[in-house]
């Protein structure tokens, strides 16, 4: 589609991939069949690090019959190979949650 590739397995969970000219990717997406929920992830402002492009932004959307959530990550600069001091907090009102969990709240919608 305009350049773009798309790798889409629509099983129990739809999911799907786009991949702009054959470089990078720029959105995936997680979706469970007839839910109307999914969690969505696009990434955008590439930085050349090498012969590799990185995103410098990447939105995270979570989407519920409910309501919606989208939480962005911005980097001024990606460093490969080197050791770096990533510090961050969690709000006392959230919870520390990896993919798989995330996941499985999909599932569960």
């Amino acid at each position: 589609v305009e350049e773009n590739y798309i790798l889409a397995l629509n099983k129990e969970m739809y999911t799907e991939f786009i991949v702009e000219g054959g470089k990078y990717l720029t959105r995936s997406l997680l979706k469970k069949n007839n839910s109307g929920s999914y969690l969505m992830t696009n990434y955008s402002n590439f930085l050349p690090v090498g012969e590799f492009f990185f995103p410098a932004k990447v939105d995270c959307i979570f989407q519920s019959k409910e309501k919606s959530n989208t939480v962005s990550l911005n980097y001024s600069s990606v460093n490969i190979n080197q050791k770096s001091n990533l510090t961050f907090s969690i709000p006392t009102n959230y919870r520390k949650a990896d993919m798989s969990q995330l996941i499985n709240l999909v599932n569960e919608l």
